[in-house]
Protein backbone atom coordinates (compact mmCIF):
# COMPACT_ATOMS: atom_id res chain seq x y z
CA UNK A 1 0.00 0.00 0.00
CA UNK A 2 1.27 3.48 -0.88
CA UNK A 3 1.92 5.88 2.00
CA UNK A 4 -0.93 8.37 2.48
CA UNK A 5 1.32 11.36 1.81
CA UNK A 6 2.35 9.89 -1.56
CA UNK A 7 -1.23 9.25 -2.62
CA UNK A 8 -2.18 12.83 -1.82
CA UNK A 9 0.81 14.16 -3.71
CA UNK A 10 -0.08 12.23 -6.86
CA UNK A 11 -3.46 13.98 -6.95
CA UNK A 12 -2.02 17.49 -6.96
CA UNK A 13 -1.25 17.67 -10.73
CA UNK A 14 -4.76 16.44 -11.54
CA UNK A 15 -6.28 19.04 -9.22
CA UNK A 16 -4.22 21.82 -10.79
CA UNK A 17 -5.18 20.74 -14.30
CA UNK A 18 -8.85 20.65 -13.31
CA UNK A 19 -8.66 24.19 -11.90
CA UNK A 20 -6.88 25.38 -15.03
CA UNK A 21 -9.55 23.89 -17.28
CA UNK A 22 -12.33 25.49 -15.22
CA UNK A 23 -10.62 28.86 -15.52
CA UNK A 24 -10.07 28.42 -19.25
CA UNK A 25 -13.67 27.54 -20.07
CA UNK A 26 -15.27 29.89 -17.57
CA UNK A 27 -16.13 32.41 -20.26
CA UNK A 28 -14.93 35.24 -22.38
CA UNK A 29 -13.75 38.57 -21.08
CA UNK A 30 -13.62 37.62 -17.38
CA UNK A 31 -11.51 39.61 -14.94
CA UNK A 32 -9.32 37.81 -12.34
CA UNK A 33 -11.92 38.53 -9.63
CA UNK A 34 -15.67 38.20 -9.89
CA UNK A 35 -17.08 41.69 -10.41
CA UNK A 36 -20.78 42.34 -9.91
CA UNK A 37 -21.51 45.80 -11.28
CA UNK A 38 -24.99 46.60 -10.02
CA UNK A 39 -24.47 50.24 -9.13
CA UNK A 40 -21.24 52.18 -9.14
CA UNK A 41 -19.86 55.33 -7.63
CA UNK A 42 -18.57 57.61 -10.34
CA UNK A 43 -15.12 58.96 -9.58
CA UNK A 44 -13.17 61.34 -11.76
CA UNK A 45 -9.64 60.43 -12.80
CA UNK A 46 -8.37 63.39 -10.78
CA UNK A 47 -9.43 61.52 -7.65
CA UNK A 48 -6.93 58.78 -8.44
CA UNK A 49 -4.21 61.41 -8.66
CA UNK A 50 -4.82 62.28 -5.01
CA UNK A 51 -3.32 58.97 -3.89
CA UNK A 52 0.12 59.75 -2.43
CA UNK A 53 2.70 57.67 -0.53
CA UNK A 54 2.32 57.76 3.23
CA UNK A 55 -1.49 57.90 3.26
CA UNK A 56 -3.14 55.88 6.04
CA UNK A 57 -5.48 53.02 5.17
CA UNK A 58 -8.43 55.04 6.47
CA UNK A 59 -7.56 57.88 4.07
CA UNK A 60 -7.33 55.54 1.10
CA UNK A 61 -10.67 53.95 2.04
CA UNK A 62 -12.29 57.38 2.35
CA UNK A 63 -10.97 58.32 -1.10
CA UNK A 64 -11.58 55.12 -3.07
CA UNK A 65 -14.07 53.18 -0.97
CA UNK A 66 -13.78 49.59 0.22
CA UNK A 67 -11.38 47.33 -1.72
CA UNK A 68 -12.66 44.32 -3.62
CA UNK A 69 -11.04 41.84 -1.26
CA UNK A 70 -10.42 42.21 2.46
CA UNK A 71 -8.94 39.14 4.12
CA UNK A 72 -5.74 37.86 5.68
CA UNK A 73 -4.10 37.52 2.27
CA UNK A 74 -4.97 41.09 1.23
CA UNK A 75 -4.34 42.97 4.47
CA UNK A 76 -1.53 45.00 2.88
CA UNK A 77 -2.74 44.92 -0.73
CA UNK A 78 -6.02 46.46 -1.83
CA UNK A 79 -7.39 45.98 -5.35
CA UNK A 80 -9.98 48.07 -7.15
CA UNK A 81 -11.52 47.96 -10.61
CA UNK A 82 -13.00 51.02 -12.29
CA UNK A 83 -15.31 50.70 -15.30
CA UNK A 84 -16.26 53.31 -17.88
CA UNK A 85 -18.24 52.85 -21.08
CA UNK A 86 -17.96 55.84 -23.47
CA UNK A 87 -20.69 56.18 -26.07
CA UNK A 88 -18.18 55.71 -28.92
CA UNK A 89 -15.98 52.84 -27.72
CA UNK A 90 -15.86 49.58 -25.82
CA UNK A 91 -15.90 49.38 -22.05
CA UNK A 92 -12.74 50.68 -20.39
CA UNK A 93 -11.42 49.10 -17.24
CA UNK A 94 -8.80 50.49 -14.93
CA UNK A 95 -7.24 48.31 -12.28
CA UNK A 96 -5.83 50.09 -9.25
CA UNK A 97 -3.70 48.38 -6.63
CA UNK A 98 -2.35 49.99 -3.47
CA UNK A 99 0.24 48.40 -1.19
CA UNK A 100 0.73 49.26 2.46
CA UNK A 101 3.85 49.03 4.59
CA UNK A 102 3.71 47.25 7.95
CA UNK A 103 2.86 50.54 9.62
CA UNK A 104 -0.32 50.60 7.47
CA UNK A 105 0.87 53.61 5.47
CA UNK A 106 0.67 53.57 1.68
CA UNK A 107 3.99 52.42 0.21
CA UNK A 108 3.23 51.77 -3.47
CA UNK A 109 0.49 52.65 -5.93
CA UNK A 110 -0.01 50.95 -9.27
CA UNK A 111 -2.67 51.52 -11.94
CA UNK A 112 -3.25 50.46 -15.51
CA UNK A 113 -5.89 51.30 -18.09
CA UNK A 114 -7.42 48.35 -19.90
CA UNK A 115 -9.95 47.93 -22.68
CA UNK A 116 -12.14 44.85 -22.77
CA UNK A 117 -10.66 42.19 -25.06
CA UNK A 118 -12.09 41.93 -28.56
CA UNK A 119 -11.18 38.27 -28.87
CA UNK A 120 -11.43 35.42 -26.37
CA UNK A 121 -8.60 32.89 -26.59
CA UNK A 122 -9.39 29.81 -24.52
CA UNK A 123 -6.07 28.21 -23.81
CA UNK A 124 -4.17 26.92 -20.79
CA UNK A 125 -1.64 29.67 -20.43
CA UNK A 126 -1.08 32.71 -18.20
CA UNK A 127 -2.33 36.01 -19.55
CA UNK A 128 -4.93 34.54 -21.88
CA UNK A 129 -6.28 37.91 -22.94
CA UNK A 130 -4.73 40.43 -25.32
CA UNK A 131 -5.34 43.92 -23.93
CA UNK A 132 -5.06 47.23 -25.74
CA UNK A 133 -3.84 50.09 -23.54
CA UNK A 134 -6.18 53.06 -23.66
CA UNK A 135 -5.77 56.18 -21.54
CA UNK A 136 -9.06 58.05 -20.98
CA UNK A 137 -9.15 61.79 -20.80
CA UNK A 138 -8.61 63.42 -17.40
CA UNK A 139 -12.27 64.29 -16.98
CA UNK A 140 -13.59 60.82 -17.82
CA UNK A 141 -16.04 59.35 -15.34
CA UNK A 142 -14.94 56.01 -13.95
CA UNK A 143 -17.28 53.55 -12.31
CA UNK A 144 -16.03 51.77 -9.20
CA UNK A 145 -17.07 48.18 -8.74
CA UNK A 146 -16.69 46.65 -5.29
CA UNK A 147 -16.63 42.93 -6.14
CA UNK A 148 -19.53 41.35 -4.29
CA UNK A 149 -20.28 44.62 -2.48
CA UNK A 150 -21.67 47.93 -3.60
CA UNK A 151 -19.84 50.79 -1.99
CA UNK A 152 -22.31 52.83 0.04
CA UNK A 153 -21.47 56.13 1.73
CA UNK A 154 -23.22 56.43 5.09
CA UNK A 155 -23.89 59.35 7.40
CA UNK A 156 -24.45 58.45 11.06
CA UNK A 157 -26.78 60.49 13.25
CA UNK A 158 -26.13 60.57 16.99
CA UNK A 159 -22.45 59.79 16.46
CA UNK A 160 -21.43 60.09 20.13
CA UNK A 161 -24.20 57.84 21.45
CA UNK A 162 -23.82 54.17 22.28
CA UNK A 163 -25.14 53.01 18.92
CA UNK A 164 -23.47 55.86 17.06
CA UNK A 165 -20.03 54.83 18.31
CA UNK A 166 -20.69 51.21 17.45
CA UNK A 167 -21.79 52.20 13.94
CA UNK A 168 -18.61 54.24 13.45
CA UNK A 169 -16.49 51.29 14.50
CA UNK A 170 -18.42 48.87 12.30
CA UNK A 171 -18.31 51.19 9.27
CA UNK A 172 -14.51 51.27 9.42
CA UNK A 173 -14.39 47.47 9.33
CA UNK A 174 -17.20 46.63 6.91
CA UNK A 175 -16.25 45.99 3.25
CA UNK A 176 -18.27 48.08 0.84
CA UNK A 177 -19.07 50.79 3.40
CA UNK A 178 -17.57 54.27 3.58
CA UNK A 179 -18.21 56.52 6.58
CA UNK A 180 -18.90 59.83 4.87
CA UNK A 181 -20.34 61.95 7.70
CA UNK A 182 -21.07 61.92 11.43
CA UNK A 183 -23.75 64.11 13.04
CA UNK A 184 -24.44 65.47 16.52
CA UNK A 185 -26.57 68.17 18.14
CA UNK A 186 -25.43 71.79 17.80
CA UNK A 187 -24.48 71.96 21.48
CA UNK A 188 -22.60 68.66 21.56
CA UNK A 189 -19.04 68.85 22.95
CA UNK A 190 -18.00 66.39 20.21
CA UNK A 191 -18.61 68.85 17.36
CA UNK A 192 -15.35 69.36 15.43
CA UNK A 193 -13.74 66.15 16.63
CA UNK A 194 -12.68 63.24 14.45
CA UNK A 195 -15.48 60.65 14.59
CA UNK A 196 -12.96 57.82 14.66
CA UNK A 197 -11.47 59.11 17.89
CA UNK A 198 -14.68 58.07 19.65
CA UNK A 199 -13.70 54.45 19.02
CA UNK A 200 -9.94 54.86 19.27
CA UNK A 201 -9.01 55.14 15.59
CA UNK A 202 -9.05 58.47 13.71
CA UNK A 203 -10.75 58.22 10.31
CA UNK A 204 -10.67 61.78 8.95
CA UNK A 205 -14.45 62.33 9.26
CA UNK A 206 -15.22 65.37 11.39
CA UNK A 207 -18.37 65.39 13.50
CA UNK A 208 -20.75 68.20 12.50
CA UNK A 209 -24.33 69.32 12.97
CA UNK A 210 -25.30 70.31 9.41
CA UNK A 211 -27.43 67.40 8.23
CA UNK A 212 -27.90 68.84 4.74
CA UNK A 213 -24.15 69.12 4.17
CA UNK A 214 -23.71 65.59 5.55
CA UNK A 215 -26.33 64.07 3.27
CA UNK A 216 -25.04 65.85 0.17
CA UNK A 217 -21.90 63.71 0.42
CA UNK A 218 -23.71 60.52 1.47
CA UNK A 219 -25.97 57.85 -0.01
CA UNK A 220 -27.78 56.91 3.18
CA UNK A 221 -28.50 58.25 6.67
CA UNK A 222 -28.44 55.75 9.55
CA UNK A 223 -30.48 57.07 12.46
CA UNK A 224 -30.50 55.56 15.96
CA UNK A 225 -31.53 58.65 17.94
CA UNK A 226 -34.85 59.83 19.43
CA UNK A 227 -38.20 60.05 17.63
CA UNK A 228 -38.17 63.86 17.61
CA UNK A 229 -34.67 63.95 16.04
CA UNK A 230 -35.49 61.30 13.45
CA UNK A 231 -38.67 63.11 12.43
CA UNK A 232 -36.69 66.34 12.02
CA UNK A 233 -34.26 64.55 9.70
CA UNK A 234 -37.05 63.25 7.47
CA UNK A 235 -37.64 66.60 5.76
CA UNK A 236 -33.99 66.81 4.62
CA UNK A 237 -33.93 63.17 3.55
CA UNK A 238 -37.05 63.75 1.44
CA UNK A 239 -35.71 66.92 -0.17
CA UNK A 240 -32.34 65.41 -1.08
CA UNK A 241 -33.80 62.01 -2.07
CA UNK A 242 -31.49 59.98 0.15
CA UNK A 243 -31.97 56.51 1.60
CA UNK A 244 -32.77 56.19 5.31
CA UNK A 245 -32.18 53.41 7.84
CA UNK A 246 -34.18 53.94 11.06
CA UNK A 247 -33.31 52.05 14.23
CA UNK A 248 -34.98 54.60 16.51
CA UNK A 249 -37.82 53.25 18.64
CA UNK A 250 -40.69 54.83 20.61
CA UNK A 251 -42.69 56.28 17.70
CA UNK A 252 -46.40 56.97 18.04
CA UNK A 253 -48.79 55.50 15.43
CA UNK A 254 -49.16 58.85 13.66
CA UNK A 255 -45.37 59.23 13.52
CA UNK A 256 -45.02 55.79 11.97
CA UNK A 257 -47.52 56.94 9.36
CA UNK A 258 -45.20 59.83 8.46
CA UNK A 259 -42.34 57.37 7.91
CA UNK A 260 -44.55 55.22 5.69
CA UNK A 261 -45.44 58.34 3.72
CA UNK A 262 -41.75 59.18 3.29
CA UNK A 263 -41.14 55.69 1.89
CA UNK A 264 -43.33 56.48 -1.11
CA UNK A 265 -40.59 58.89 -2.21
CA UNK A 266 -37.30 57.41 -0.94
CA UNK A 267 -36.12 53.95 0.18
CA UNK A 268 -36.44 53.34 3.93
CA UNK A 269 -35.53 50.44 6.20
CA UNK A 270 -37.52 50.85 9.43
CA UNK A 271 -36.91 48.10 11.97
CA UNK A 272 -36.94 48.02 15.77
CA UNK A 273 -33.95 45.68 15.77
CA UNK A 274 -31.26 45.25 13.10
CA UNK A 275 -29.71 42.12 14.59
CA UNK A 276 -29.73 39.05 12.35
CA UNK A 277 -30.35 36.86 15.41
CA UNK A 278 -33.37 38.87 16.56
CA UNK A 279 -34.87 38.74 13.09
CA UNK A 280 -34.41 34.98 13.08
CA UNK A 281 -36.36 34.97 16.36
CA UNK A 282 -39.17 36.94 14.69
CA UNK A 283 -39.42 34.16 12.11
CA UNK A 284 -39.40 31.45 14.78
CA UNK A 285 -42.14 33.24 16.73
CA UNK A 286 -44.41 33.29 13.71
CA UNK A 287 -44.03 29.53 13.33
CA UNK A 288 -44.36 28.79 17.06
CA UNK A 289 -47.47 30.97 17.47
CA UNK A 290 -49.28 29.10 14.71
CA UNK A 291 -48.39 25.73 16.21
CA UNK A 292 -49.26 26.79 19.78
CA UNK A 293 -52.35 28.76 18.84
CA UNK A 294 -54.66 27.03 21.31
CA UNK A 295 -54.16 26.40 25.02
CA UNK A 296 -51.06 28.56 25.47
CA UNK A 297 -50.81 32.01 27.09
CA UNK A 298 -48.28 34.42 25.56
CA UNK A 299 -46.04 36.61 27.73
CA UNK A 300 -43.21 38.86 26.50
CA UNK A 301 -40.31 39.76 28.81
CA UNK A 302 -37.59 42.30 28.03
CA UNK A 303 -34.67 43.84 29.94
CA UNK A 304 -32.42 46.77 29.00
CA UNK A 305 -29.86 49.14 30.50
CA UNK A 306 -30.82 51.91 32.89
CA UNK A 307 -30.46 54.62 30.21
CA UNK A 308 -33.19 53.37 27.86
CA UNK A 309 -36.04 55.87 27.82
CA UNK A 310 -38.93 53.93 26.22
CA UNK A 311 -40.77 50.82 27.39
CA UNK A 312 -41.57 48.23 26.30
CA UNK A 313 -38.69 48.10 23.84
CA UNK A 314 -39.43 48.33 20.14
CA UNK A 315 -38.15 44.77 19.76
CA UNK A 316 -40.55 43.47 22.42
CA UNK A 317 -43.46 45.25 20.74
CA UNK A 318 -42.46 43.80 17.38
CA UNK A 319 -42.36 40.33 18.94
CA UNK A 320 -45.88 40.92 20.23
CA UNK A 321 -47.01 42.09 16.79
CA UNK A 322 -45.57 38.99 15.13
CA UNK A 323 -47.34 36.67 17.56
CA UNK A 324 -50.61 38.62 17.39
CA UNK A 325 -50.48 38.60 13.59
CA UNK A 326 -49.93 34.85 13.51
CA UNK A 327 -52.88 34.36 15.86
CA UNK A 328 -55.15 36.75 13.97
CA UNK A 329 -55.32 39.26 16.83
CA UNK A 330 -54.86 43.03 17.04
CA UNK A 331 -52.05 43.81 19.50
CA UNK A 332 -53.48 47.23 20.32
CA UNK A 333 -56.60 45.48 21.69
CA UNK A 334 -55.00 42.49 23.40
CA UNK A 335 -51.74 43.85 24.92
CA UNK A 336 -51.40 44.12 28.71
CA UNK A 337 -48.50 46.32 29.83
CA UNK A 338 -47.71 45.32 33.42
CA UNK A 339 -50.04 44.08 36.15
CA UNK A 340 -50.75 45.40 39.64
CA UNK A 341 -53.28 44.70 42.38
CA UNK A 342 -56.23 42.35 42.00
CA UNK A 343 -56.28 41.78 38.24
CA UNK A 344 -58.59 38.78 38.09
CA UNK A 345 -57.97 35.71 35.98
CA UNK A 346 -55.89 36.07 32.85
CA UNK A 347 -57.85 36.26 29.61
CA UNK A 348 -56.46 33.73 27.08
CA UNK A 349 -56.67 36.35 24.33
CA UNK A 350 -54.24 38.77 25.95
CA UNK A 351 -50.51 39.14 25.34
CA UNK A 352 -48.65 40.34 28.43
CA UNK A 353 -45.52 42.49 28.57
CA UNK A 354 -43.03 42.77 31.45
CA UNK A 355 -40.13 45.25 31.51
CA UNK A 356 -36.86 45.47 33.47
CA UNK A 357 -34.43 48.40 33.44
CA UNK A 358 -31.04 48.25 35.13
CA UNK A 359 -27.27 48.39 34.84
CA UNK A 360 -25.73 47.95 31.41
CA UNK A 361 -27.97 45.19 29.99
CA UNK A 362 -27.63 45.47 26.21
CA UNK A 363 -30.90 43.70 25.50
CA UNK A 364 -32.65 40.51 26.64
CA UNK A 365 -35.93 39.32 25.12
CA UNK A 366 -37.98 36.21 25.85
CA UNK A 367 -41.40 35.18 24.60
CA UNK A 368 -43.12 32.48 26.66
CA UNK A 369 -45.90 30.22 25.41
CA UNK A 370 -47.31 28.91 28.69
CA UNK A 371 -49.50 25.83 28.59
CA UNK A 372 -50.79 23.51 31.31
CA UNK A 373 -47.88 21.23 32.21
CA UNK A 374 -45.32 22.76 29.82
CA UNK A 375 -43.81 26.06 28.75
CA UNK A 376 -42.04 26.96 25.50
CA UNK A 377 -39.60 29.89 25.60
CA UNK A 378 -37.87 31.60 22.67
CA UNK A 379 -35.12 33.96 23.78
CA UNK A 380 -32.48 36.30 22.43
CA UNK A 381 -29.75 37.84 24.59
CA UNK A 382 -27.39 40.47 23.21
CA UNK A 383 -23.90 40.76 24.67
CA UNK A 384 -22.85 43.61 22.38
CA UNK A 385 -24.37 46.28 20.15
CA UNK A 386 -22.15 45.24 17.24
CA UNK A 387 -24.82 42.92 15.72
CA UNK A 388 -27.21 45.88 15.58
CA UNK A 389 -24.54 48.03 13.88
CA UNK A 390 -23.52 45.47 11.27
CA UNK A 391 -27.19 44.79 10.54
CA UNK A 392 -27.82 48.52 10.01
CA UNK A 393 -24.89 48.73 7.58
CA UNK A 394 -26.26 45.71 5.76
CA UNK A 395 -29.59 47.51 5.52
CA UNK A 396 -27.88 50.59 4.06
CA UNK A 397 -26.22 48.45 1.38
CA UNK A 398 -29.59 46.80 0.67
CA UNK A 399 -31.12 50.22 -0.10
CA UNK A 400 -28.32 51.28 -2.43
CA UNK A 401 -30.16 50.19 -5.59
CA UNK A 402 -33.70 50.94 -4.41
CA UNK A 403 -35.73 53.93 -5.62
CA UNK A 404 -38.37 53.98 -2.88
CA UNK A 405 -40.28 51.68 -0.56
CA UNK A 406 -40.70 50.75 3.10
CA UNK A 407 -38.65 47.72 4.14
CA UNK A 408 -37.70 45.96 7.36
CA UNK A 409 -34.89 43.58 8.24
CA UNK A 410 -36.95 40.60 7.09
CA UNK A 411 -36.70 42.12 3.59
CA UNK A 412 -32.98 42.81 3.98
CA UNK A 413 -32.27 39.23 5.08
CA UNK A 414 -34.59 37.66 2.50
CA UNK A 415 -36.82 36.09 5.14
CA UNK A 416 -40.12 37.11 3.53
Amino acid sequence: MQPQIFRVATRVPAILVTLAVLLAVSGCGRFPYKVDVRQGNYIAAETIAQIVPGMAQEQVRALLGAPMLVDSFHANRWDYIYLFTPSTSKQIRRQVTVFFAEGKSLALFRAKWLQTPTKCRRQLCPGCWTWTALRPSADSALQLSQGFFMSVKVAIAGASGRMGRMLIEAAQQQPGVVLSAALERNDSPFIGRDAGELVGSACGVIIGSDIEAALLQSDCLIDFTRPEATLAHIAVVRRLKKALVIGTTGFKPEEKALIAQLASEVPVVFAPNMSVGVNAVFKLLDVAAKILASGYDVEVFEAHHRFKVDAPSGTALRMGEVVAGALGRDLSETAIYGREGVTGERSPETIGFATVRGGDIVGDHTVMFCGLGERVEISHKAGSRMPYATGALRAAAFLNDKQCGLYDMQDVLGLK
